[in-house]
């Protein structure tokens, strides 16, 4: 492992530490650096700013998890995979979540969600006329919107449904309005 990659692990190391305790706004470069004994400078070296270093952790940490997602078999296989991870780290992401600007967890969590949503759009909405682009982007957009509203509301009420559980719910809330979709343009 090169010595960069080993001082920004460090850095991550010290602001998820900072975070079991405090909130993200109240931790600043210095208490990072002061935990992992190094300099300002050397912060600065490796991360423009503390919002540069979270945006890192979210790539970073979640890519094992990512790629473990995309040897699943289906979306809803991913969504689970993805659920457990952010349960695992609840505390650390309630923290982020305080944060929603640019390169925010809700950012990030939108960008990851999405090409599960598309893969689940394509799969199972066959008469959303592929030529329409609009639309087919309008359910994505509206998916996984409501997918992050929901991931969103059960961090920051502190995870109380197990996410096995929590992927059930999102599957049959979906699936059955989807159902109810078809159905209805059916019956026309």
């Amino acid at each position: 492992m090169s010595d960069s990659l080993i001082t920004k692990k460090a850095l991550a190391k010290a602001v998820k530490e900072l975070m079991e305790v405090e909130s993200f706004h109240k931790i600043n470069i210095k208490s990072i650096c002061d935990i992992c004994g190094l300099s300002r400078k050397t912060f600065y070296y490796h991360f423009s700013d503390k919002y540069d270093l979270l945006n890192w952790i979210f790539q970073t940490e979640f890519f094992a998890d990512y790629v473990k997602m995309s040897e699943a078999n289906d979306s809803w296989q991913k969504l689970n995979i993805m659920l457990n991870f952010f349960y695992k780290h609840k505390r650390f992401y309630q923290n982020a979540l305080e944060y929603t600007g640019q390169n925010s967890f809700y950012e990030y969590l939108f960008e990851t969600l999405n090409p599960l949503l598309e893969d689940y759009v394509l799969e199972n909405f066959y008469y959303i006329d592929e030529q329409n682009e609009e639309d087919y982007e309008f359910y994505v957009n509206f998916y996984t919107s409501a997918i992050r509203y929901l991931i969103v509301d059960w961090l920051r009420e502190g995870a109380k449904i197990e996410p096995d559980k929590l992927t059930t719910l999102i599957r049959n809330a979906i699936t059955k309005v989807a159902l109810n979709i078809v159905e209805d343009l059916h019956s026309d």
